[in-house]
């Protein structure tokens, strides 16, 4: 093929569609006669109008260019109850699949019933149904469109209220739609959870199901045997829902092979939890049972998970597929809003590898087993743990790291450690640990090989001064060191990064400053040492003498930084006022 000019119009076609905003498809149409009527059938395929000059206009090339056979969608983004241009669409656009006005359904599903009555709109596959389903006249008029609809419409909203006219013909009338791709339900009670079944057998053909309740919908606690499963359905969302342990036992059993879910519940309101039956919360076999159901698919996200004991799921659920390599877990302040002990999770798709799953419950004072690097750690390349600050049991809210520190209960040599997950996750690049306690490692044994780290992260831990120096013993060079309100504490107000093993590319400190601060900077390669100093907040600092940084050890309203590695490029120290930035020449 000698030059662009000579592209069939089809694979023109496919490149301009992956071009993105509509901006490049106008310039795809000025640069040459070839390209002119693909990149103009692109341009018009998906119209948005935002005024109603621009629709008036729209409407005029339509006529002048006898373009409106390409046009698939119409989105109208502003109020007007003028109609003209509106009915002059059903002649204009013979293959239209969607048109959508928000602002005015009167006038959207009368241009609609105008052009049946005239045979036009024998293409739509989306109705756009109304926003407040409590107007009456608005549903019946949009089911009378449906029905008017079916041999072409491929997404349906099917309304539970005994106070629409139209509803019982939908229902009697809903396995003549063969070409529904999505069923949307709305229900005044949870209960009708279960009449899902009844309308995938009047409609087969659907793939993708959004269930959605009132806000104020009761927990849905009774139980029905499943009659039959929907392999077909790929997607399911479920909108202002408390599910039970019966109820997901009830879910996996109906759609077997999900690809997406979501399971949404406004549970901060009403402190619905508080209400939540504990006989209905999920045990932990069922919660584990419901993970490996959910962990095969590319999307799911459930917000509210009530559960007997979180603490015992975390430690025995893993990674049955073999696919995650980024895990995120935190523990969620307990009693924030008052409610029993619950999980989220969720993988979204931009994602594909990562979890996240929230526990808001009792949180550990360290470390503890949990599944996914216990069992499947070897998979893990990413972790995210964020515990909770671990101190004795009186209440600290209003003391400083420091005092903290202190009074942070030492562990046992046989407690879980951080080089247990190390241990147990060989192939890990990246780490963040936050609101926890880290000490020595006690008598474990090190790891055969050096480690090397993409990103190690501590933020809002309590360090103990043997942690560091026992972590730089096998981990050989981190590229990106941060330690965020972190306390590896000489004494009060004076800080230690003590790693002479390991090689920094970058190192990032974030304490909490008070005046002058003094920094002691040694590097083992060179075996050389300097002192600097730094004014209050303004970034600048000199060298000093060992004598200045040590007398600043001592002095109250003077802070002291301590640094001890192999090497590094760069080292930076800020605060919100403060950015102290050493790059290694």
């Amino acid at each position: 093929m000698s030059n662009w000019n000579d592209l069939p119009v089809v694979i023109l076609t496919m490149i301009f569609r992956n071009l993105g905003p509509s901006q490049n498809s106008v310039q795809c149409q000025l640069t040459c006669k070839a390209w002119r009527r693909p990149a103009q059938k692109i341009g018009f395929e998906n119209v948005e109008l935002t005024q109603p000059e621009q629709f008036e206009k729209f409407i005029n090339t339509l006529v002048d260019t006898g373009l409106g056979f390409v046009v698939e969608k119409i989105s109208l983004q502003f109020q007007s109850e003028q109609t003209e241009h509106l009915d002059k669409i059903a002649s204009l656009c013979p293959n239209l699949k969607e048109l959508k006005n928000n602002y005015c359904y009167d006038v959207l599903y009368g241009t609609i019933e105008k052009g049946k009555a005239n045979n036009h709109f024998s293409k739509l596959t989306k109705l756009s149904p109304p926003k407040e389903f409590d107007d009456v006249s608005l549903v019946n008029r949009y089911n009378s469109i449906a029905l008017s609809l079916q041999d072409s419409l491929q997404e349906i909203l099917v309304i539970e209220e005994t106070n629409c006219q139209g509803i019982q013909e939908i229902r009697e009338k809903l396995s003549s739609f063969q070409k529904i791709r999505l069923l949307n339900y709305y229900s005044a009670q949870c209960k009708n959870l279960y009449g899902i079944e009844e309308l995938l057998n009047d409609c087969p053909s659907a793939v993708s199901v959004n269930v959605v309740f009132p806000d104020v919908a009761d927990v849905a606690s009774d139980f029905k045997q499943p009659v039959s499963s929907y392999p077909n359905v790929k997607k399911l969302k479920i909108r202002n829902f408390m599910g039970t342990c019966k109820v997901y036992s009830y879910l996996m059993q109906v759609f077997p092979n999900l690809k997406e879910f979501f399971m949404h519940s406004n549970w901060k309101k009403k402190n619905r939890l508080q209400e939540f039956p504990f006989e209905d919360m999920m045990i932990v076999e069922t919660a584990i049972e419901t993970f490996n159901y959910l962990l095969p698919m590319p999307l799911f996200h459930i917000n509210s998970i009530p559960m007997q004991d979180p603490s015992e799921f975390i430690k025995d659920v893993y990674d049955t597929t073999g696919k995650y390599k980024s895990l995120v877990v935190k523990y969620i302040e307990e009693n924030i809003y008052n409610t029993m002990p619950f999980i989220s999770a969720q993988k979204k798709t931009e994602s594909k590898d990562k979890i996240v799953i929230l526990l808001h419950c009792r949180q550990p004072k360290a470390f503890v087993p949990i599944g996914f690097i216990e069992k499947s750690g070897e998979n893990l390349q990413s972790i995210s743990l964020t515990l909770t600050m671990a101190t004795s049991d009186e209440d600290d809210s209003e003391s400083d790291e420091y005092e903290s520190f202190l009074r942070a209960p030492q562990p046992k040599d046989s407690d879980y450690h951080f080089l247990d997950i190390l241990k147990k996750c060989p192939n890990l690049t990246d780490i963040h640990i936050g609101k926890t306690t880290l000490h020595k490692y006690g008598n474990r044994s090190l790891p055969e090989k050096k480690s090397k780290f993409n990103s190690l992260r501590f933020s809002h831990c309590i360090i103990d001064l043997t942690f560091l120096p026992s972590l730089s013993s096998h981990v050989s060079y981190i590229r990106n060191f941060t330690l965020v309100n972190c306390g590896p504490f000489i004494d009060y107000n004076n800080y230690s990064i003590d790693m002479p093993h390991t090689e920094f590319h970058k190192v990032v400190f974030a304490p909490n400053f008070l005046d002058k601060t003094f920094f002691k900077v040694e590097t083992m390669e060179d075996n050389k040492t300097d002192y600097y100093a730094t004014d209050n907040y303004n970034g600048t600092y000199k060298k000093c003498e060992e004598s200045e940084y040590k007398a600043s050890l001592k002095r109250e309203k003077f802070t002291s930084f301590y640094l001890r590695c192999r090497t590094f490029s760069s080292l930076r120290i800020k605060d919100m006022d403060f950015n102290f930035l050493l790059e290694k020449v």
